[in-house]
Formats: C-alpha cells, sequence, structure tokens
C-alpha cells in the first residue's frame, strides 16, 4: 500500500530540504555597497586621483569591487543537521556491503548445489549457510533429511574426503551439524540407527589363554567417530548363563544415574584380587565403569573385566553389550535417543596353572639402560593433619620401552610395605603414581623402592604377553635427594 511509503518519501524531503539549504546558505546573498579598492578594499568613495589613497594602486588596472556575497551560517548549520543521518546511513551501508554477499538469500535447493562444486570457495560457502539455516529452523523436514544424507556421506564415503583433500575445502562443521540435528529432535528412529552403526564400533577380547584362579580377562572396547560431546552413554554388560539363555536387558532408557556394581579399571589392577564379585555377570548386568562422552573426532575408550573361570578346557563366553545413548548439553536433563546393541561370541581357553614362559620376562641390558632413564623416582616428607608425618614417594615413567607389570615395595632399616601393583599396557606409554605412608619409620634414613615384576598382573590382560622382567631400586630419602637407580634380582 503506498502507506508504506510514506517514511522514505519523508526521509527524501527532508534530505532535498537539507540539502538546499546548504546550497543556498553556503553561496550567499549579494549585497552592493561603496566601491572599494581590490588589492587593500579601501573605500574609494570621493577619490580624485586614478591611484587608490591607501596602497598607490592604479585603480584602472587592480579593479575596484562594488558587491560581495554574504554567507548564511545558520542555513548551513541547518542544512548539515538535515542531511547528516541520511549521510551516515550512507556510509554504514557501504561499509556493510563488504562484509554482505547476499548469500543468505539464495534458494536452499541452490545452496545444495553448491555443495558439490569444483570451487573450494563456493563450496565451503554452501556448506557453512547450510549449517546457519539448521541452527534457525530454515529448513524444512525434505531439506533435513536431504543434509541428514550428505552429512552420512562425508561420514562413510572415503571418495568423497579424498576429493576434499584434493581440492582444499575447509569442510562442514559435521559434529556441530549432527549436535544440532540430534538436539532439533530432526532425527527418526532408522536415522539415528544409522547413525550409530556408522560411527560406534564395539570391540569385545578375551585372554586367549587365561589362568582360573586370575579369571577370563575380557576386555570392552568402543571405538567412535564424529559423534558430538553432547551423546553419552555408559555400556551394559550381559553374559549369558552356561545353558545360554541371556538374561533380559533393563527396560529402555536406563538412566545415567542409575548405579550398577563398577567394574575395575584397566591401570591399576588392586582392585581385582577378589573376582567373585564379577562372576555375577551370569545374573545380572554390570554398568560399565567408563562414562563415555563423544567428543566430535575419533577416539575410544576401553574397560577391563574378569570373569570367574568354573572349570579347565576350552570354554565359550556370550555376551551382549548394551549402551543406551543420551543426548545431554550442559546442566539440562539426558534425553534418551536410541538403544545399541552388540551379541559376542568370545573362545578362551582356562588353565589350571600358568605353564612355564606364558608371560616373556624381557631382560636385555641395552633395553635395561633405557628403562633406567625412563623412570624417575622422587620422594618427600608431607605432613597430614590427622595422621602426622608421613613419607610421599612419587613415580614417573616415560616414553617406556618395553610393557611394565609391577608390584611397587617399601623397604629401609625399620619397615616393609608394599605400595600397590601396577601395569603399563603398551611399550611407549606413561604413568605417574604416587605412594604416601604415615609411618614414623620411613622418616629416618633411606628407603628403597623397589618396583618388581608381576607376571600375574599381565595375566589379567588380554594380550600382554611380554614384561620387563629385571627389578629396579631407587634409593631415596625424605630430604629429595636425587635417586639413585639400580637393578638385581632382589632380596
Amino acid at each position: 500500500m503506498w502507506i508504506t511509503y510514506i517514511p522514505m518519501l519523508l526521509t527524501a524531503a527532508i534530505s532535498l530540504t537539507g540539502l538546499v539549504l546548504l546550497i543556498r546558505g553556503f553561496y550567499g546573498q549579494v549585497v552592493y555597497h561603496d566601491p572599494l579598492c581590490r588589492k587593500c578594499r579601501y573605500n574609494l568613495t570621493g577619490r580624485v586621483s586614478e591611484r587608490c589613497p591607501e596602497c598607490g594602486s592604479i585603480v584602472a588596472e587592480v579593479g575596484q569591487v562594488t558587491s560581495h556575497r554574504r554567507r548564511r551560517w545558520y542555513s548551513v548549520l541547518i542544512g548539515l543537521v538535515m542531511l547528516l543521518p541520511v549521510v551516515s546511513g550512507l556510509w554504514i551501508g557501504q561499509r556493510a556491503t563488504r562484509y554482505l554477499d547476499g548469500y543468505h538469500l539464495k534458494p536452499t535447493a541452490w545452496v545444495f548445489r553448491d555443495v558439490n562444486s569444483d570451487n573450494p570457495a563456493l563450496t565451503n560457502r554452501a556448506r557453512w549457510e547450510l549449517e546457519s539455516r539448521l541452527r534457525h529452523g530454515d529448513l524444512s523436514a525434505a531439506q533435513v533429511q536431504q543434509l541428514t544424507d550428505l552429512v552420512f556421506v562425508m561420514m562413510t564415503d572415503k571418495s568423497w574426503g579424498q576429493r576434499q583433500r584434493r581440492l582444499g575445502f575447509g569442510g562442514m562443521d559435521i559434529d556441530a551439524v549432527l549436535d544440532s540435528l540430534i538436539g532439533g529432535g530432526h532425527l527418526s528412529p532408522a536415522a539415528f540407527k544409522r547413525l550409530f552403526d556408522a560411527t560406534i564400533k564395539v570391540d569385545v577380547r578375551a585372554r586367549p589363554k587365561a589362568v582360573r584362579k586370575y579369571g577370563i580377562p575380557v576386555e570392552l572396547g568402543i571405538k567412535w567417530t564424529w559423534l558430538p560431546y553432547s551423546v553419552k552413554t555408559r555400556p551394559i554388560v550381559v553374559l549369558a548363563a552356561e545353558d545360554g539363555t541371556t538374561p533380559a536387558l533393563p527396560v529402555f532408557p536406563i538412566a545415567l544415574a542409575n548405579r550398577l556394581p563398577d567394574l575395575g579399571s584397566c591401570t591399576d589392577f588392586s582392585g581385582l584380587e577378589d573376582i567373585h564379585p564379577v562372576s555375577g555377570l551370569d545374573t545380572q548386568a554390570h554398568r560399565s565403569g567408563t562414562f563415555v562422552s563423544f567428543n566430535g573426532d575419533h577416539g575410544q575408550a576401553r574397560e577391563l573385566l574378569a570373569v570367574k573361570a568354573e572349570t579347565n578346557g576350552p570354554t565359550e563366553l556370550r555376551f551382549v553389550v548394551c549402551m543406551d545413548l543420551f543426548h545431554q548439553k550442559g546442566g539440562a536433563a539426558p534425553t534418551p535417543l536410541y538403544r545399541l546393541t552388540r551379541n559376542v561370541t568370545l573362545q578362551s581357553e582356562v588353565l589350571d596353572a600358568p605353564p612355564p614362559g606364558m608371560i616373556e620376562l624381557i631382560r636385555d641390558p641395552a633395553l635395561g639402560r633405557r628403562m633406567k632413564e625412563a623412570v624417575k623416582v622422587s620422594a618427600q616428607e608431607v605432613t597430614s593433619q590427622n595422621e602426622g608425618r608421613g613419607l610421599s614417594i612419587g613415580i614417573e615413567m616415560t616414553q617406556l620401552p618395553a610393557n611394565v607389570a609391577i608390584e611397587v615395595l617399601l623397604k629401609n632399616d625399620h619397615v616393609t610395605d608394599s605400595g600397590g601393583t601396577f601395569i603399563v599396557r603398551r611399550a611407549g606409554d606413561s604413568l605417574s603414581l604416587g605412594v604416601t605412608r604415615h609411618d614414623a619409620g620411613f622418616l629416618s634414613g633411606t628407603t628403597t623402592v623397589i618396583l618388581k615384576p608381576a607376571p600375574e598382573l599381565a595375566l589379567r590382560t588380554v594380550d600382554i604377553d611380554r614384561i620387563w622382567g629385571e627389578e629396579m631400586r631407587f634409593e631415596v630419602a625424605p630430604t629429595g635427594r636425587k635417586p639413585v637407580a639400580t637393578t638385581g634380582k632382589g632380596e
């Protein structure tokens, strides 16, 4: 309607009026007066000579002035005030056009077409625009499905990644798009199945040969790719009974706050001395101690458990791994998404006792020198309000050249004590641990820290068959003197 043009017409009228006032005020008004010398502006009225009485110039040569223009500064000021908003708007608009390309006005169908362009700049701009429209809810249901299919192709099609690297594409922020798709409720159950089947891999392994008194070591591994950090889960492991029947899984969804028995850590095996609680796997589900929060990139989480072995000989283990996946951001309540289950069958041979050489002990002198360099031990006197004075021993293992399964022993002339058992699963890993003893006996003289090989710890893993086999000794004192490393058979 014509009424919508009123603001524009008023702006034009004010601008035109301001421009007229500015021009007229600056141009001024002609004012006539007595003749003046053009050079010195002396009033020549009544002169009798051809020369100016003031400067002596010949009037016929320099000329005389009989009028001038008087500028109207008030009109100039009013005109500037009326034009200032318009000029400012034009300047701001000119600056803004440097950052606005109008791409946001492009139809979504054309934006999807640009994603497949061989022009990296155009392709990246199209991907960013699709992300923005998804966040702001500007995509239809069909377009959301089209974007979902595009993201799945980018995650799973290797040729797409090769093309992206070849052309130098910046790439779409896949985990951010997935977070918007999941958080916005745009994915159907079929899409969730397709997503999690493609991005989450469950790997369960058992030790091929296990010793009955230590149980059958079983490792649960979860690998993922391209999942946002807001997707969370905590796995449930169910072991089939001897007759092959599998206990019923809990009703979906299992709340993240539920507390089922946690499994032992994969780096500290001191809690696995008693494996009987874990034998309850044949009657109930056990929640993994690992709370998995996916971070949008490639990663993995691992958890170790031991299954009680009833008899010797070949044993078949059948598991159901259940993962209820949730979406949770910040302090909001978790939203259940999907239940992922995997059926796993494992084989292991149970032995009554470990045969000789089941765990190889490495005793290479050259490797021993590297081991000494990789292990650092320090001691410091500490004071506790409740327990009094004590000795705190720190052990740092960095870039170990071999697998290590050790028991830490503390010994001096007055006291002998165990500092626990530890294992470093792979060569090249690092381990930092501390042992504190509030015993006055450790504060007198020096204390020998003995790192004693413990092959029985390796038997509780699924894949370690070789460990460092020499004792390492460190003499430490609470004064913090630098420890000295020695090796030997022990006492």
